[in-house]
């Protein structure tokens, strides 16, 4: 394991900074001052008769020294001046704003908003956009862009090197913009769980049991609560492209999408609905969907409806009607825009803007990403936009000559140097050369935060906050004074830079803030709830039936709650229509299977018996071929050793003969008939008059009339059919288990075979079916054809060196799209960090994990999370002994007390106390304040410095 080397790269001087051409002035700062001076001159010549000189110097002093502070001094990222024209600005312009449909009349915001220099002229709102074209085009009028919405890479988690090449990707990427601006927006809003609990709920009215139907509404009421007593957050990366010229901006969309693959950045483009609804997010995050109501199970209670402007009685009309124009009508704007100097109030929320302006001499590899993960409401938007080399040239030609030729002044008078002169002399020089070998390119790069929040004083702490962490990363972040309304429309995907706070960057630099870091894992409705995130106040949602192949592993060592993730995973994948089987080798999902309404095929128990020749009912064709094929594998297991080339034509023509006599074929309509057994395979064998067949047959003895005859020899007694089977194999002595294991695999092939319904197999204790070669075998082909089952393997084990020491573990994990890691044993951390390519980082919080911590690896996705589960859900799964016991004697001293999560008796709060012995979290529905969801959450947020 190689140790992390940070990288730095130089962010180079403003080459663009102006000239001082006369006592450290430039000439804007020396036109202003001559003004001002030659205006009082001109004063005095013409009322210098009337006026003493006295007093016309009285009043020249004041006025010149307020001409130099203003022409000197600096706020909000710009010269004071220029400062003081925004503010003239800020009150000349319409500072109230509604739809078009919706004048007069106005809200009546002016004492209940604490907007300072809110108070103004009432103009329309129009949409920042004229049309939306099916292929997701906007028309803007003077240009056209589009939207690209990109899937976030968790940056911190990757190794040096891997940055490396992320970055360097994405510098590829800019070398090839040409022509065209460009934003990358990262927005940070609420999860909606309560529509998620919505079509929970919908799936539990549709469930195949009663039970699944109780622990759907019981999973929809935790993730309810959970919304309601959390704000629970992710980010969206959108990639907005503009371009004046018509018919181009598709082409560069098509070109960033293939370029940002070589980065992990999944994109694609944004179809016209969800343009729209992300416009509207945008422009008012705190407001619910259009199409939803109060009552509406979607609407999240936090949020309060959007009040209607023409029946509201607190709206009066001020001034006369405006015209406007009702064809441009923002249908999803906000419902109502207030300006003030630092805060922009739009519908039912607050934000404030700010600018970056000050950057550090050298920046390491995703230096924005301490302000994209900081874990509150609040969008960061980069632009860039290319100068052409030739231009860029030209600029840094002459900037270079002015720079030299101040510095030479400033040695012919011998003056002290200019520190901020030399950096940027350096730089010019440094990125000519490079801009002369094609090295590298310029852009005007521009930086702005948008903070949000649904209270005026929780924007003022979280702007705070904001400011300070820029600047414990070296960074300036400037409060936009007086031009908050601009602020508001930078930050709508509209790649419209109405700030206009850039400084020149090179591609290294601008590369180098890598924008689509986030340790954030997008929302897939369809998932399953894994946990809360580690490293961000989001949740972690992971849906294996939207990977490349359906299989998943879980390694953990004893003890750290793999078994109950995987006990959370299968139940919530029961609740949205998936078909369960497990082979358990402890017996540890039995109480699950009870209470799901599953069965529970107990193999080693008397008169329970799995025939291996039994053909599925729905295989096809080749089912006879592939079942033959495991009869092989499953002769070598039981024999526990390879069979040589002779015992082996020896068994096939023994197959081949037990099934032609039963009249079976490969026409699938003779697979209905009864099926042979072993007893007819032994007599198959009997009947071959070969040396090997009778070694093969004495060997097989133990399995036909012996010790072992209980479990194989005979037609099957057991037909598992339902949501949920459990195959036990507890009872089986431990040489057994492996032959166990393929018979409970085989079955569940059997069932696989009918693909309308989603099959989920949990093997638990895997490293005891992969400690056979011909059986590890036979599962490396199982895990592969899943696939084309619509089906899905879940690994689950503990032994994990056992696993990766072998070629066939490692093969049956990289045939594993979903790769789970929880706490890990110092003496294998070392083989699993190799194997899974583990940071530092990954690698100490694996080390140090908590019970029910887990790192998600799949894809480019790399997410840290801790399991939540509702009380409910923790009593089924938990297999805590202590608790275990506490249930087991509870159940005899009173029957009625019987814990039973989804049944009709027990009381579930008699053991709460229980809960917190092995780190995973509950909610319980009889705790209104939600204090076990807030340990989680609160554990989460320490790792996030929230």
């Amino acid at each position: 394991m190689s140790e992390q080397r940070e990288i730095r790269v130089p962010m180079p001087a403003d080459v663009d900074r102006p000239d001082r051409i006369a006592f450290g002035l430039t000439m804007r700062q020396c036109l202003i001052l001559g003004g001002v001076a030659a205006g009082l001159w001109a004063a005095y010549q013409v009322l210098g008769h009337v006026v003493p000189a006295l007093v016309a110097l009285a009043v020249a002093i004041p006025v010149m020294g307020l001409a130099i502070v203003i022409t000197l001094g600096r706020r909000g990222g710009m010269s004071l001046d220029r400062w003081l024209l925004a503010a003239a600005a800020h009150f000349r312009a319409p500072r109230r704003l509604v739809p078009a449909d919706s004048m007069p009349p106005i809200p009546a915001y002016g004492r209940g908003t604490q907007l300072r220099g809110a108070r103004g002229r009432l103009a329309a709102l129009t949409a920042p956009y004229q049309a939306i074209h099916p292929n997701g085009v906007i028309d803007v009028g003077d240009a056209e862009l589009i939207v690209v919405e990109c899937a976030p890479v968790n940056f911190a988690l990757r190794t040096a090197e891997e940055q490396e090449a992320l970055v360097g990707a994405m510098a590829r990427w800019l070398h090839s913009l040409d022509q065209c601006s460009v934003q990358i927006l990262v927005r940070s809003h609420t999860v909606n769980l309560a529509g998620i609990a919505s079509d929970v709920r919908e799936q539990a009215a549709a469930a195949v049991h009663p039970a699944i139907e109780s622990a759907a509404r019981d999973h929809a009421d935790f993730l309810s609560a959970l919304d309601a007593e959390q704000e629970i957050l992710t980010r969206q990366v959108l990639l907005v492209i503009r371009d004046r010229r018509r018919g181009r901006v598709l082409d560069h969309a098509a070109e960033a999408i293939a370029s940002l693959g070589a980065a992990e950045v999944a994109a694609h483009v944004l179809p016209p609905g969800d343009v729209e609804e992300v416009l509207r997010s945008a422009a008012d995050p705190f407001a619910p969907p259009p199409e939803a109501t109060v009552n509406d199970a979607t609407t999240n209670s936090r949020r309060p409806p959007r009040p209607d402007p023409r029946s509201d009685t607190r709206w009066s009309g001020v001034g006369s009607r405006p015209r406007v124009d009702r064809s441009r009508a923002w249908i999803g704007g906000p419902h109502c825009l207030e300006i003030g100097a630092d805060a922009v109030r739009a519908g039912d929320g607050y934000a404030t803007s700010l600018a970056v302006t000050g950057f550090a001499g050298e920046v390491g590899l995703g230096w924005l990403e301490p302000l994209l993960a900081w874990p509150g409401r609040m969008d960061v938007s980069l632009f860039v936009d290319p100068m052409p080399a030739e231009v860029a040239a030209t600029r840094l030609r002459k900037q270079r000559s002015r720079l030299e030729s101040a510095r030479r002044t400033l040695a012919d008078r011998g003056s002290l140097d200019d520190p901020e002169v030399d950096a940027a002399a350096g730089d010019a020089a440094d990125l000519a050369a490079r801009l002369a070998r094609g090295a590298a390119r310029l852009y005007r790069m521009g930086v702005y935060l948008t903070v949000r929040a649904a209270a005026r004083e929780q924007l003022t702490a979280d702007v705070t906050e904001v400011r300070s962490l820029a600047a414990g990363v070296l960074m300036d972040a400037t409060v936009l004074t007086w031009r908050q309304g601009q602020g508001w429309a930078t930050a709508l995907p509209l790649a419209a830079d109405a700030i206009d706070l850039r400084r020149t960057a090179d591609t290294d630099a601008v590369a180098a803030a890598f924008p689509f870091a986030s340790p954030d894992v997008p929302i897939d409705p369809g998932g399953v709830l894994y946990g809360v995130n580690l490293s961000s106040p989001g949740i972690v949602t992971w849906n294996r039936w939207a990977q490349d192949n359906h299989n998943s592993v879980i390694l953990a060592r004893s003890g750290a709650g793999k078994s109950f993730l995987a006990k959370l995973d299968l139940m919530r994948s029961l609740i949205a229509g998936v078909r369960g089987h497990v082979i358990d080798p402890e017996d540890e999902y039995g109480r699950l299977a009870e209470q799901l309404g599953g069965t529970v095929v107990r193999l080693g128990a008397d008169e329970v018996r799995i025939n291996p020749l039994e053909l599925p009912r729905a295989g096809g064709p080749d089912a006879l071929r592939r079942q033959a094929l495991f009869v092989h594998s499953l002769m070598a297991v039981m024999l526990g050793e390879r069979i040589d080339a002779l015992s082996t034509a020896a068994l096939d023509r023994a197959i081949r003969g037990t099934y032609h006599r039963a009249g079976v074929t490969r026409d699938p309509r003779t697979h209905t008939r009864p099926a042979p057994t072993l007893l007819d395979l032994a007599a198959m064998l009997r009947r071959d008059k070969d040396r090997a067949a009778a070694g093969l047959l004495a060997r097989l003895e133990p399995w036909i009339n012996g010790s072992y005859a209980s479990l194989v020899a005979g037609p099957s007694t057991v037909h598992a059919d339902g949501h949920l089977v459990v195959y036990s194999i507890r009872d089986l002595p431990e040489e057994l288990r492996p032959v166990g294991m393929m018979l409970a695999l085989s079955a569940i092939w059997q069932r696989a075979s009918d693909t309308r319904c989603r099959d989920l197999v949990v093997v638990d204790e895997a490293w005891q079916l992969l400690a056979s070669t011909e059986a590890a075998s036979w599962l490396l082909k199982f895990a592969k054809l899943l696939r084309k089952r619509w089906a899905g393997l879940s690994l689950v084990t503990s032994d994990v060196d056992d696993v990766l020491a072998t070629d066939i573990g490692r093969r049956v994990i990289a045939n594993s799209a979903t790769q789970i890691l929880m706490r890990q044993a110092p003496q294998t951390i070392a083989t699993v960090a190799d194997a899974f390519r583990l940071t530092a980082g990954e690698r100490s919080m694996l080390l140090a994990a908590a019970c029910g911590d887990a790192l998600l690896l799949a894809g480019n996705v790399r997410a840290a999370f801790r399991c939540i589960a509702s009380e409910n859900e923790y009593w089924a799964s938990t297999t805590n002994p202590a608790e275990l016991a506490a249930l087991a004697e509870a159940a005899e001293s009173d029957p009625d007390s019987r814990v039973d999560a989804w049944g009709d008796g027990g009381d579930l709060n008699e053991f709460a106390d229980l809960s917190t012995d092995d780190g995973f979290e509950y909610f319980d529905d009889d705790d209104p304040d939600g204090r076990a969801v807030d340990r989680a959450v609160d554990d989460r947020d320490q790792n996030t410095g929230r």
